[in-house]
C-alpha cells in the first residue's frame, strides 16, 4: 500500500507520462499486494512463497483473508487509473 501510495505522488508530479505512471503501478502492484498478505496473515516472506506452491497448505480464513486483499488492491488500483484519466489530483 504504501508503494501503491509513492506511485500516486509519482503520477501527480508528472501526470504528462501517463505510460510511466500505469507501468509503475503494474511494477509496484505484485510487492504491495505480498507486503500487505505478509502483514495481514502473519507471514514471512518464505512462508508466503511456500504456501503460494502449496495452496492446500492455506485454511479457510487465510484464503478469504488473501481474496480481500487482493480485491483491496485491485480497487486501489482502478481508483488510481481513474485519477489518470480524469486528471485529478490529491490535495
Amino acid at each position: 500500500m504504501k508503494r501503491m501510495t509513492q506511485t500516486s505522488n509519482a503520477a501527480s508530479n508528472d501526470t504528462q507520462n501517463l505510460l510511466k505512471d500505469l507501468y509503475l503501478l503494474f511494477v509496484v502492484l505484485p510487492n504491495s499486494f505480498r507486503d500487505k498478505v505478509l502483514e495481514e496473515c502473519s507471514w514471512s516472506v518464505p512462508t508466503f512463497y511456500r504456501k503460494m506452491r502449496n495452496s492446500q497448505s492455506m485454511s479457510n480464513a487465510e484464503k478469504e483473508k488473501v481474496l480481500q486483499i487482493a480485491l483491496e488492491q485491485v480497487n486501489n488500483a482502478r481508483d488510481f487509473c481513474a485519477k489518470l484519466v480524469t486528471g485529478r489530483k490529491d490535495p
